[in-house]
């Protein structure tokens, strides 16, 4: 493991925050392209960007502190996220929040933009992990192929990087895609990626055999299954 990737002086430079602020930029980058080519008023995008990122990184921060409270040794020591702690999906829920109630309140086109944000989300995502890869901040359950434990942090990155690959290319390849259903295919996507990989984490089971990683999964591919029902059935009526 690489906790520190290196130093400017005095000054440790964490892998976790470096990569988790790589991913971040690129995302914004791709988001900020695919936005100028569907189209999409830019303008606000920076602002947007920034404030469902902030809002996500800091209630990914507090729903890892809620759930591991008690392995806290100090105060202070809950807001140390440049060592790692971030519950993804508790940050995911309240950037997507976030970046819906801006949208609406800018009368921007709001499927279009979940769209581009979508996708680019999971270069962002594949591009974190790494960081996570290398301080081991996501304990694997031991195997015999993996005495050390599942690398769980290295197959999601792979696995999301790979979904990026494939539903960027149905926006160069395949135009007749209704506008939503890429953000559907990315949510879902990456949703069914977290609850097959995260079955190999080392949490305790909770409810089916799944753990608390799994359940979130599993209940936004629920939740996302029925929306793209009901978007094809209102668009048949259309």
């Amino acid at each position: 493991m690489h906790p520190i990737l290196f130093h400017l002086g005095d000054v440790s430079v964490y892998s976790h925050g470096f990569m988790i602020l790589s991913g971040i930029v690129l995302a914004g980058v791709t988001a900020y392209f695919l936005a100028k080519r569907s189209g999409l008023r830019t303008s606000n995008l920076i602002d947007n960007f920034t404030s469902a990122v902030l809002v996500g990184i800091i209630f990914a921060r507090i729903t890892f502190d809620l759930v591991y409270i008690r392995q806290l040794k100090s105060f202070w020591e809950a807001f140390y996220i440049w060592q790692g702690g971030l519950i993804s999906w508790g940050g995911f829920l309240a950037g997507f929040v976030v970046l819906v109630i801006l949208i609406k309140k800018q009368k921007e086109p709001l499927w279009q933009w979940l769209d581009v944000l979508g996708v680019s989300a999971l270069l962002g995502i594949g591009v974190g992990r790494i960081g996570c890869v290398w301080t081991g901040d996501i304990a694997g359950r031991l195997t015999s192929n993996y005495p050390h434990g599942f690398p769980v942090a290295f197959y999601e990155s792979v696995f999301t990087s790979l979904l990026f690959v494939a539903i960027l290319a149905t926006i160069f390849f395949l135009k007749k895609i209704p506008v939503g259903f890429r953000f559907v295919y990315a949510l879902l996507g990456y949703s069914l990626i977290r609850l097959v990989i995260d079955g190999y984490r080392d949490l305790p089971l909770l409810f089916i055999g799944l753990n608390s990683s799994q359940i979130a999964a599993l209940s936004v591919v629920v939740l996302v299954s029925v929306v793209f029902l009901l978007r094809i059935i209102n668009r048949t009526k259309k």
